[in-house]
C-alpha cells in the first residue's frame, strides 16, 4: 500500500471516530436492565431466548455498552428494550452526550410516528434525569425513554410494549444499576 492510500484510510478512521468493538464483561453485563430485569414488569420468560450486548471503544477515550432485547410474541404483542451506558472522557462530553440524545430520541422516534412526551419531575436519578412516555398517532402510551447523567456516565433505557407509569417502579428498577454504575470504572 502506498503512503498516499494509507493516509486516506487513516484519515476515514478518525472521521469514523476509530471505534473497536470489545466483549462485555459480566460485571458490565450487570449494569444494564434485561429482560430478567424487566419480568418483574410481565415479560415472559423464554428459555434461549435473549437479547444482544455490545461494547464499542472509541478514539477519544469513550466507552458505550449496550443491550437490545425483542421478547417473543404474547398475547400478539412483543416488548422491546435497550439500555445502554455511555462512560465519557469528561462531564461536558456527557453533558452534551445528555443533550442531544433527548433531542435525537424525539425526531427518531417521531419518524417511527411516536411521540416523545416528557414527564418532567416524575423521578429524579442521578444529576439530571430526562423521563418521557412514549404515544401513538392516537394518544396511547406504549413505552418510555429515560435518560440519566451521573457524572461522566450517561445511562439509557428505551421500552416499547411496556410502560413504566409509576416513578418508584423506575427508582426499583434502576436504583441498583446506578449504584453499581457510580462505583464502576472501565
Amino acid at each position: 500500500m502506498n503512503l498516499k492510500a494509507l493516509a486516506m484510510v487513516m484519515i476515514f478512521a478518525v472521521f469514523c471516530g476509530c471505534t473497536s468493538q470489545q466483549v462485555v464483561s459480566n460485571e458490565q453485563r450487570a449494569l444494564l436492565v434485561t429482560e430478567h430485569d424487566l419480568s418483574a414488569s410481565g415479560i415472559p420468560q423464554s428459555d434461549g431466548y435473549a437479547g444482544n450486548f455490545s461494547r464499542a471503544g472509541f478514539s477519544d477515550g469513550s466507552l458505550s455498552i449496550k443491550y437490545r432485547y425483542r421478547s417473543p410474541e404474547f398475547d400478539g404483542k412483543f416488548v422491546l428494550s435497550a439500555s445502554e451506558i455511555h462512560f465519557k472522557p469528561n462531564v461536558s462530553a456527557s453533558e452534551s452526550l445528555f443533550d442531544s440524545s433527548v433531542a435525537q430520541a424525539s425526531v427518531s422516534l417521531g419518524a417511527q410516528g411516536l411521540s416523545v412526551e416528557e414527564q418532567p419531575g416524575f423521578v429524579a436519578l442521578g444529576d439530571k434525569t430526562f423521563f418521557a412516555v412514549l404515544k401513538t398517532r392516537s394518544n396511547v402510551t406504549v413505552g418510555n425513554f429515560i435518560i440519566i447523567r451521573q457524572g461522566t456516565k450517561v445511562y439509557s433505557l428505551l421500552t416499547a410494549g411496556l410502560y413504566f407509569d409509576d416513578p418508584k417502579d423506575v427508582s426499583k428498577l434502576l436504583s441498583p444499576k446506578l449504584d453499581a454504575l457510580a462505583n464502576y470504572q472501565p
